[in-house]
């Protein structure tokens, strides 16, 4: 169980994390030039909309490091792993039709 200075500590790095996080453009460059390829291909093809969704409302955070609720984890990346709590507890969205509604 954690204490209230456990708790506290969490708060304030969510704090400077929120207030100190690049624009989420930034940081969708830099991850589509790490896997060689444009923004738009990536956050069509590799990035998840609820993934940029909680970067954006600052709540990726607070999913990182909870436990997935799902029982075989093997053959997933670490990095995988950590992503399934933030996928398991948002609620889906219909982002393609949103898209396609817009058009």
């Amino acid at each position: 169980m954690e204490g209230v200075a456990d708790l506290l500590l969490k708060k304030r790095m969510l704090e400077i994390a929120f207030v100190a996080r690049p624009p989420a453009e930034i940081v969708l460059g830099q991850v589509a030039a790490q896997l060689g390829n444009t923004v738009a291909v990536c956050r069509k093809s590799y990035i998840h909309p609820e993934a940029v969704e909680a970067y954006l409302d600052a709540t990726l955070l607070r999913h990182l490091g909870e436990e997935a609720a799902l029982e075989d984890l093997a053959g997933l990346r670490q990095e995988e792993v950590a992503v399934l709590p933030l996928l398991q507890q948002r609620p889906a969205r219909s982002h393609h039709r949103r898209a396609a509604s817009s058009r």
